[in-house]
Formats: C-alpha cells, structure tokens, sequence
C-alpha cells in the first residue's frame, strides 16, 4: 500500500532536495547504460561527452543548475521594458532594461557593495560605486515626484529636483509614471525576497545569499 504525505510545496520541496538513497542511484544508472546502448555509436559519444561534464558535480549542484535553466526559461519571453517583477526567476533574469533599476533598490544594492550578492555579474555596470539610497541618482529617479503616504489620510511627496543633478542626462534618465511604480513595486517584492536571506535574486546561476 502506498503511503501518502502532505505537506504542500513546501513538503514536496524538502522531499525532492534530498540525494537519492545509493540503491537509486545505481539503478538510474543501469537505466541509463541500458537506454544508451541502444543508439548509434555518434550519440553514444555525445551523450558520453555530457555525462563528462556533469559527472564532477554533486546532486545539490546538479539540482542548483536544474533550477537556474528553468528560471531562465521562465523568463526568456519576457519583453525587454520597465514592468513589474514579483518571482524570484524574473529577478534572476530580468529585462536587460530592468537590471539597473534593480540594482537601485537599496536592500539589494547594500550586499551587492558588501559582496554578499552577485548583482548580474558583468551584465550590470555600476557607475556610482558605493552610493546607495537618496545618494544614488538612480534611486532618486524612481521616486522623483512620487506620493507616499506618510500617516493615515497624510499624504507627502518626494521631490529630488533630479533634472538639476549634474549627472542628470535627459535621453537616459527620464523615467514616467508609470515606469516609476513598476519599479517600485518589483521593489517592494525584491526586498521580501532579500529577506527570505535564501535564493539571491541577482545571481543568474543560482546562488545564494
């Protein structure tokens, strides 16, 4: 009889993160000897060539690898313009367009400077080293203008004055509305996920943080 367990994602998460048991192992190699056997000498080598590869890898790497793919062809069909962003693959893999102002939001951009998260590797050019927060033009940008509300019924808005910044350049930094509160919002869902302190949402290759 087969024995049943709940859990829900969570659960089935734990369960699947756990290296198969030797026995398994062994017989999905068998499985898998057998199953080459039956191609031509050309795939055989091909296959072989792939199995080099991976075979120095341990299972929690293979499975860091498995997730990273999949996080990138969840995202590979997004258009490349400013829009919200609430998964950790759309983070990971963002449009290209999306990667600076990511790396504008504070939380993330504070371990980015302490070397704690990847913040996209070579794909994202930091030109203000060390600034962060109201010091760093990007994240004044966003918020140039914006309403928040201060206290109940109390309304305050945010005015940098950022098109006086010398480093302000019109073709490249002139953000609308609607942009502002799509990155806003990706904001607001990147910082919980930086809290989670698990999968560092900057990391193409699945680190964490």
């Amino acid at each position: 009889m087969a024995n049943l367990r709940g859990g829900g994602f969570v659960g089935f998460d734990a369960l699947s993160s756990v290296p198969p048991p030797p026995s398994t192992v062994a017989y999905m190699q068998n499985a898998w000897n057998n199953t080459v056997s039956r191609f031509t000498q050309g795939t055989q080598d091909m296959l072989s060539y792939v199995a080099d590869k991976i075979a120095p890898y341990n299972y929690q790497t293979l499975q860091q690898i498995a997730a990273s793919v999949y996080n990138r062809v969840d995202s590979m069909w997004m258009d490349d313009r400013i829009q919200p962003l609430w998964d950790v693959s759309h983070f990971q893999f963002p449009p290209s367009t999306m990667v600076r102002w990511i790396m504008a939001e504070p939380t993330i951009r504070e371990l980015y400077h302490m070397g704690q998260a990847e913040g996209y590797g070579e794909n994202y050019i930091d030109t203000a080293k060390g600034l962060r927060g109201e010091d760093h033009l990007d994240y004044r940008l966003v918020l140039d203008g914006m309403w928040y509300e201060e206290a109940e019924g109390e309304y305050t808005r945010t005015d940098f004055l950022v098109e006086s910044s010398p480093e302000f350049n019109p073709d490249y930094d002139t953000l609308n509305f609607i942009e502002q509160s799509s990155i806003i919002s990706s904001w607001n869902n990147l910082a919980a996920i930086v809290n989670r302190r698990d999968d560092d949402p900057t990391s193409q290759f699945g680190a964490k943080l």
